[in-house]
Order: C-alpha cells, then structure tokens, then sequence
C-alpha cells in the first residue's frame, strides 16, 4: 500500500501544461507540424515548377512549423490561468491518495466538504512518471497529478512497479532518459 497526498499548486499544474503539450501531446503535435511542413514543401514545388520563385504560401506554412509548438505552449499557459481563476477553491483543494495492487482510493478535500472515489488501474487512460512527478491521465486531456514529495508511506519505485504490472504498455516512464515503456 502506498499513500501520497497533494494539494492544487499553481507551479505544478503549469508544469503538468507544459508536459501535456510537449511530452503526453507530442504525437499530435508532430503530425500538425508534419502537415505544414508537406503542405509547404508542396506549395514550394508547385511553385518553383511553375513560376521558378519560392511561393509565400510555402513561406507561412514554413513558419507554422515553428510557430505552432509555442503557440500550443501559450494556449495551454492561458487555459491553466483561466481555469485556476474561475476556480476560487483550486488552492483550498487536497487529493488523499492509497494505491493497492488493483486499484487506488481517491479522497477529494475541498473547504471540509469530501468526496471519495475508487478508481480500477484498468480505467486509466496513461499514467507517465518524471523525475518530481506522476501524471494518471484519467482521460486524453485530464489528468491527477502526484508529487513525489507528496508520498508519505511507501517508495516511488513501489509505487512505480504497482503502475508497471497494473498498466503495462499504458504506463510510460519519462525522467529525460530514453522512454521506458
């Protein structure tokens, strides 16, 4: 059994924004990049072949490429900051956490009110592990998020192992060494 608590932190969730996009979100982020950039070099083609000069269509998509991992990143820094503002408990909000070898209970304090939830490794959609950090993607874009600082009984790596023999494939280790899957 292992324990952990964390309470909502501005810091972290920008963090977690910062991994959804660049780390969980990569794939789609290389394939939108991936279309500019053949739509460019097709713009490119088509109009060396025609006219001989480079084609400004070709020269926005080429600039999309760059522009749209940093224009992901702001999106993302803007949802976080609105959604924190529109949530005037976000601070007051503390996640009691027990992991067992099935499934892990879930305890939602908010200003003394309580809500409790059993939650089936099975129904996760992906849990990645960082250095500081356990992300538990509940779906592709929400996720709880669990410091490593926040486990008071029991180890990181217990805890890891639970999620590698509960999720296999689903569980991705993810400290700026090659992934582990």
């Amino acid at each position: 059994m292992i324990k952990a608590e964390y309470r909502n932190n501005y810091k972290e969730y920008q963090k977690f924004g910062t991994f959804h996009i660049f780390i969980a979100g990569m794939k789609h982020l290389l394939m939108f990049s991936g279309m500019f950039l053949g739509l460019g070099l097709i713009f490119a083609v088509l109009a060396i072949f025609k006219s001989g000069t480079f084609s400004s269509g070709a020269v926005i998509c080429f600039i999309f490429v760059f522009l749209l991992p940093i224009l992901n990143w702001m999106k993302q820094k803007i949802r976080i900051k609105k959604t924190v503002k529109l949530n005037p408990n976000f601070a007051d909000t503390q996640n009691s956490y027990i992991f067992n070898e099935t499934d892990f209970n879930l305890k939602i304090n908010v200003n003394k009110k309580e809500e409790k939830h059993t939650i089936k490794y099975a129904e996760l959609y992906r849990v990645y592990e960082t250095k500081t950090n356990f992300y538990l993607y509940l779906d592709k874009y929400r996720a709880l998020i669990i410091t490593k600082e926040g486990i008071s009984e029991g180890t990181c790596e217990e805890l890891s192992a639970i999620f590698q023999k509960a999720l296999g494939e689903k569980f991705r280790l993810r400290n700026n060494k090659k992934e582990v899957k």
